[in-house]
């Protein structure tokens, strides 16, 4: 296994090269312009990778004049929003410390993600061409310490694109390696090829946010029998209501799902990142003040007889299975369970579901650019 895993490294590594090569064959904007850094910026890049710019936009909140940089036009970001070929750019952020954010405001405004480079790919891309590449040691141990289960989960992959997604997601791990372009899915939880045909439903939301992903389940499945949507934060909860008030054949819970049923402590955290306190490693005695205590069931207490499960609950995946063991066994469900949380449970997660039930077939999918977004999905014979 660990051979298999080295010699994926090598070609994920060939295809970087191939795609920044192509990438950087294309117009080059530079986003967002920043007055005392940019200059420096442009002459990195040209130093460095041989990039020559051809304009610079400023940052959407930011309404000075046009200008130059080192000869490079500086527009505006409504400049930028008037791209009608946006395919025919790269946009390269030159923010080193807030680049998601840009990344974020530009994935919003439909510029499309597989043509926006963030500093820690420029970086990693560096290191590639001069084959000086760096493990992250904490997940080689993790890895090298669970190859037999890496093995196992592998093997209990369906197809052999499958198999080649894990192998993929676990050389980034070890390399840190931070694209993700080739093994991007489109259409998260509801691809059918995925998923499978939705008819008839009975759908649980186990991590509901604010109800974005109810809104695309009733698109994809119209004739759903009920929705239970778990959503244990209380600010998000009224959120959740209230953007799902179209729905019929809803049940709420201001509630979550784990092992047990009783309060746990949660702590709090912005952009739907709260979670269960103690599941994620960075949980330390510093942050208690952040928590309060929530209700979770144990969702096998709650006699359900899903059809269809969809769990995205910050790094308490493995403990709310263990809480559905006699209702997976029992009904068969299909899964969307996320896998990204967590390192070791890319393997963790489909033996365990395997070991509840046999009968199930895995695939996995990543739908972002970045780190985020890793899914199994699970359909049972």
């Amino acid at each position: 296994m660990l051979e298999l895993i080295e010699s994926e490294i090598e070609r994920m590594h060939c295809d970087i090269v191939e795609y920044m090569k192509s990438l950087l064959s294309l117009k080059v904007c530079i986003y967002p312009y920043s007055e005392l850094e940019t200059e420096r910026f442009l002459c990195e890049l040209n130093e460095k990778l041989g990039i020559k710019s051809d304009i610079v936009y400023r940052h959407c909140d930011d309404y000075g004049d046009d200008t130059n940089c080192s000869g490079v036009p500086v527009k505006s970001f409504a400049d930028l929003l008037k791209i009608k070929d946006r395919e025919n750019y790269v946009y390269i952020l030159s923010d080193k410390d807030g680049w998601q954010s840009d990344f974020w405001c530009l994935e919003w405004n439909l510029i499309p993600c597989k043509n926006i480079i963030c500093f820690p790919q420029i970086e990693y891309y560096l290191n590639v061409i001069n084959r000086n590449v760096r493990r992250n040691d904490d997940d080689c141990k993790i890895i090298e310490s669970n190859i037999d289960r890496c093995q196992t989960a592998y093997e209990l992959m369906s197809d052999e694109r499958e198999r080649y997604i894990f192998l993929r997601l676990l050389a980034k791990k070890i390399t840190n390696c931070s694209f993700y372009f080739d093994v991007f899915c489109e259409e998260q939880y509801f691809n059918e090829k995925l998923i499978g045909n939705l008819e008839n439903e009975i759908y649980l939301d186990v991590g509901a946010y604010d109800g974005a992903t109810i809104g695309e389940f009733t698109k994809h499945c119209k004739n759903y029998k009920h929705i239970y949507a778990f959503e244990p934060e209380t600010s998000c909860f009224g959120k959740l209501v209230k953007n799902t008030s179209d729905a019929e054949q809803i049940t709420y819970f201001n509630a979550g799902l784990f092992d047990k049923t009783g309060n746990i402590s949660f702590r709090f955290a912005e952009y739907g990142s709260s979670h269960v306190y103690g599941v994620l490693p960075w949980d330390t005695y510093d942050v208690v003040d952040e928590c309060y205590d929530v209700y979770c069931f144990r969702g096998d207490d709650l006699k359900i007889a899903p059809t269809f499960i969809k769990m995205d609950i910050e790094g308490a995946e493995v403990q709310a299975v263990e809480g559905l063991r006699d209702t997976l066994s029992k009904y068969k469900p299909k899964l969307a369970v996320c896998l990204y949380h967590h390192l070791a449970d890319l393997w963790n997660i489909p033996i365990l579901l395997h070991s509840i039930n046999s009968s199930y077939r895995f695939k996995i999918a990543h739908h972002s650019y970045w780190v985020t977004e890793t899914v199994l999905y699970a359909i049972s014979d």
